[in-house]
């Protein structure tokens, strides 16, 4: 994982949030939000979720979404 997460530094540009981020929802897509993190207010800029699952094909390496979009920009 400290591959992934020096990769993910190296290659997001992340735009600095001015509030606290709160997930309410217990899902994020297919990721499962952890209780301990829903409700509250995260001192963060981006939270990633990052999960595996087996695939069919060979055909897909990574796929992202988002889950929470900025109310001003609506990205």
């Amino acid at each position: 994982m400290a591959t992934v997460f020096r990769n993910l530094k190296e290659t997001l540009s992340v735009i600095p949030e001015q509030r606290k981020l709160v997930l309410f929802e217990g899902y994020c897509n297919d990721a499962c939000i952890p209780e301990h993190l829903r409700g509250f207010k995260i001192d963060a800029d981006v939270v990633i979720f990052v999960m595996a699952f087996p695939e069919l094909s060979n055909a897909t390496l990574a796929s992202a979404s988002a889950c929470f979009l900025h109310p001003g920009t609506g990205r």
